[in-house]
């Protein structure tokens, strides 16, 4: 097999990725939160739930690999509701009787603690879990503090 690309331009493509990596606060952070949702209302287009983290991971886009620890990251507050405002999401809700259900969009707007996702039910019809407190994965796309 021969590749077409010559060793300069292999050498351009990668040019614009810098040696040193910026300072954290200027990376793309991805965010895996697990924990469990209760859920008020449950509809095609918007998903209203309170969500209580019981473990969190933080990492950075490609090409830097950073991983943060819980123990030196301020990630998940006593209020995620106002965490989650304004960032792009995606969750994964796992009732214990039901089908998973998957919804992706934004959270828009957050009041006593519960948030509100707007965005689409992918790929479920949407068993009715309105009430219920179900295992769940969110996904976040933020920027991030740490201590230190």
């Amino acid at each position: 097999f021969a590749s077409s690309s010559s060793p300069t331009s292999r050498k351009h493509l990668f040019s614009s990725i810098p040696s040193v990596p910026p300072a954290a606060n200027k990376l793309l952070w991805y965010t895996l939160l697990h924990g469990k949702c209760t859920i008020f209302n449950s509809t095609s287009r918007q998903l209203e739930f309170e969500m209580a983290a019981e473990s969190a991971v933080s990492f950075t886009n490609a090409p830097f690999k950073h991983v943060l620890s819980p123990n030196v990251v301020d990630i998940v507050p006593p209020n995620i509701s106002n965490w989650l405002r304004g960032q792009a999401i995606a969750i994964a809700l796992h009732p214990e009787d039901a089908d998973p259900l998957y919804y992706i969009g934004s959270v828009i707007s957050t009041a006593n603690g519960v948030s509100t996702l707007t965005g689409e039910r992918l790929g479920s019809q949407g068993e009715t879990i309105v009430g219920q407190e179900v295992g769940c994965v969110a996904d976040v796309v933020k920027g991030i503090r740490g201590h230190g």
